[in-house]
């Protein structure tokens, strides 16, 4: 029979590293981290061998050459969760490995040819080791020029007694176990003895005490618990005493199942205040830590919000600004952090959250902000946005993109100021009568649509209903956004999904912030206000019904600029149906961000848009558009004339358009095809899959602040304000894995 061919595995040249080793191919030296990755590759076979089985191959292979050179080690255990770490730094750079490089892979690179040092801290101290010892690590350390040849006789004559006083060791143990066995054995007296005729005596049932168990400790403060302790506000005092006792209780019902009644079992564990406090900041550290890694693997791209707080602080009472600083893209939501600042201004928000975003290595992968259209953020000159911009890359550009929802909040606002007008009093006093009289109102007697003839004719009535009841089944973070829709769908003469009996809800907090219940109260006024003599405007329940569409609509990105020319449209044909839609118009006119050359092009995206209206955008791309303005604020600038009614999409393009492909790093090559084909174009499908994920609301940014009021406003778990922002994002991580019932 020939002889069989040894098969061996493939080395195919692994991203940094190069081709897998069976073995160490440097013999007299202490190896590279390159080389012990090469080995660990060899053996790393998921799922039969995982990561960590291989480093401990590698570490047993790796251990013999150290023990050789005459360096002390760490235990293996350490050994192997130093290689692991390591090959974890490895699989998230890889991850980036078309993105440019940085300066975390080139020092990961640089570190491949240097020694991989295992040696036992405090070597200097350990006076065991012989002096060519030491000079042969500190050359592996620098040039690498020592070697291991031939046979240290020195070594071998020490490591020869050493093993010859062991061996003496065991032996004088095992005679010494042997004698005291003998002593202890039972003996047997003669009758003769003993002056009495009773049995046989068993003075000797002596027996040495049971060898003593080692307490086997089980970390009880998992990183789930102090998460749930920081995310309930419980203090390390009394999250002491709620963890021993909930352990206890525990045990003690495993005994009981378990029949352990009468064993060694500890059922009364103990947990100090300190303790408790200690674990909960290693674990803090530990889940930001786990936190910071995955998003900066993540390849982007990313939007940045913030939104500012004046708070007190803890413990000198003073107020401060806290800006909430948070990405988002595809399938990310992270804050960054809350840092504390001297001043609201836009420079001091502009430099704090370009440097979180530099903490978290993110600088480059931001294409876009996302932020409240206040003056703060919105100036020309000192403005956050404006700032950032300029501070990030050196001048590079980004996308502006002013909350959605913030944007018709003033809208809503401007309506309610002519309709009921302006007040000090921040409760609103002519909603506030329907709150102090609710419990005089018979909630089953209001009124419908269907009850006033100009109501009655409210156009595409099924088509408002039928869209009220999808927003129904979509979840959103708010119960007054599912309220407005009932309260919308009840006045249109419908049927409220799953509630053929509806309930009025009791009227919430009001104030001039609220803007979201001003809609809620008017429907509510109108519909139940005839019972105290209060009747609210036809017409705001007009702008009411359509400003729905509106607000649901706001948070689709590729749907964005067509909303905002039907918006713009539909205002301004209904200017002379009453001042307040005037109002409605001038406050939305100065709100055309959508509508700007660089957010246009999100249009393309817009399912419901035409083929027509994508192909027209699309030739205006390619040919350049109308030539740009050098406008103070990336918004579109219309005039209210009666041309508005004629504005196409494409009109708003200008040659500044294309930068929302340069600045997304969105291909573009989709352009030179017939829209009917790009649902089968490749990179439009990739395309679309970034855009439907950009976030042009700033809601993160609000949850943020409420994270922020309610976990630091009065509470006193730390007072560090390194521990305050771990805090935060602890709790934030684990409102995203965990919803509470």
């Amino acid at each position: 029979m020939a002889p069989t061919k040894r098969v061996t595995r493939t080395a195919p040249s692994c991203w940094l590293i190069g081709g897998k080793e069976a073995e160490f191919s440097e013999k007299t030296r202490l190896p590279v981290l390159r080389s012990v990755l090469r080995v660990f590759l060899f053996h790393h076979n998921p799922p039969a061998v995982c990561a960590r089985k291989a480093c401990g191959i590698v570490i047993d292979e790796l251990l013999p050459f150290w023990v050789k050179a005459g360096i002390p080690t760490v235990d293996k255990k350490s050994a192997v969760d130093q290689l692991k770490r390591i090959y974890d730094e490895w699989v998230l750079l890889k991850k980036a490995m078309n993105k440019p490089t940085t300066e975390r892979r080139e020092k990961f690179i640089a570190a491949l040819d240097q020694l991989f040092d295992i040696a036992a801290p405090n070597l200097d101290k350990i006076k065991c080791i012989l002096p060519e010892d030491r000079e042969f690590y500190k050359s592996m350390t620098e040039d690498r020029k020592a070697s291991m040849i031939g046979v240290d006789r020195k070594w071998a004559l020490k490591k020869q007694k050493k093993t010859v006083r062991t061996e003496g060791e065991i032996r004088r143990k095992r005679r010494s176990d042997e004698d005291t066995k003998k002593c202890f054995d039972k003996v047997t007296l003669d009758d003769s003895a003993s002056d009495t005729e009773e049995s046989e005596t068993k003075d000797s049932e002596f027996s040495l005490p049971e060898k003593r168990t080692k307490n086997v400790r089980i970390n009880v403060l998992t990183k789930e618990v102090t998460s749930a302790l920081d995310r309930t506000q419980t203090s390390s005092r009394f999250g002491a005493h709620l963890v021993q006792k909930s352990v206890t209780s525990a045990l003690q019902a495993a005994s009981c199942a378990l029949n352990l009644e009468g064993t060694n079992l500890k059922l009364k564990p103990v947990f100090s205040t300190s303790s408790v406090g200690r674990k909960r900041t290693e674990n803090r550290t530990s889940i930001v830590e786990n936190i910071q890694q995955n998003v900066i693997a993540h390849p982007g791209p990313f939007f940045v919000h913030f939104d500012g707080k004046l708070l007190p602080d803890e413990p000198d009472g003073k107020k401060y600004d806290r800006v909430p600083v948070l990405v988002t893209g595809y399938e990310v939501e992270q804050l960054l952090g809350v840092p504390r600042l001297d001043s609201g201004s836009g420079l001091a928000q502009a430099h704090a959250t370009y440097e979180l975003l530099k903490s978290w290595d993110l600088v480059d992968k931001v294409v876009g902000a996302v932020f409240d259209t206040t003056s703060t953020n919105t100036g020309c000159h000192k403005g956050a946005c404006k700032l950032l911009e300029d501070k990030k890359r050196l001048g590079e550009e980004i996308l502006w993109c002013a909350c959605r929802h913030h944007v018709f909040e003033l809208v809503l606002e401007a309506v309610g100021t002519v309709l009921l007008g302006e007040s000090k009093d921040p409760r609103l006093p002519f909603f506030g009568k329907l709150a102090d009289t609710w419990e005089k109102i018979d909630k089953t007697k209001f009124r419908t649509a269907a009850s006033i003839r100009k109501l009655k004719c409210i156009p595409e009535t099924d088509q408002i209903i039928t869209f009220c009841e999808n927003q129904l089944q979509v979840h959103h973070p708010r119960g007054d956004y599912k309220e407005l829709c009932e309260l919308a769908i009840l006045l249109l003469g419908g049927l409220v999904p799953d509630k053929p009996r509806y309930v009025f809800k009791k009227p919430g907090a009001l104030s001039k912030t609220r803007w979201m219940m001003r809609a809620i109260y008017a429907f509510k006024t109108w519909m139940l206000g005839r019972q105290i003599e209060m009747d609210a405007s036809i017409h705001s329940k007009l702008f009411s019904i359509a400003y729905i569409r509106m607000w649901f609509n706001a948070p689709l990105p590729a749907q964005s600029p067509r909303n905002d020319l039907a918006s713009l449209q539909f205002l301004y044909q209904n200017r002379k149906e009453g001042s307040h839609w005037m109002a409605a118009l001038q406050k939305f006119v100065e709100h055309l961000w959508y509508l700007s050359p660089k957010l246009v092009p999100l249009a393309l995206f817009d399912d419901k848009l035409s083929v027509e209206e994508k192909k027209s955008i699309a030739s205006a791309l390619q040919t350049g558009g109308k030539k740009g303005s050098a406008a103070c604020l990336p918004r579109a600038k219309v005039e209210l004339k009666d041309s508005v009614m004629n504005l196409k999409l494409r009109d708003f393009v200008t040659a500044d358009s294309v930068k929302f492909f340069e600045i997304t790093k969105i291909s573009s090559s989709f352009l030179a095809k017939d829209p009917t084909l790009w649902d089968e174009d490749s990179d439009y499908l990739r395309s679309l899959q970034v855009v439907n994920h950009f976030k042009v609301v700033n809601d993160s940014a609000e949850r943020g602040v409420a994270l922020v009021t309610s976990f630091l406003k009065g509470n006193q778990l730390t007072t560090d304000e390194q521990q305050r922002q771990l805090l935060l994002l602890v709790v934030a991580e684990d409102r995203k894995l965990n919803k509470l019932p």
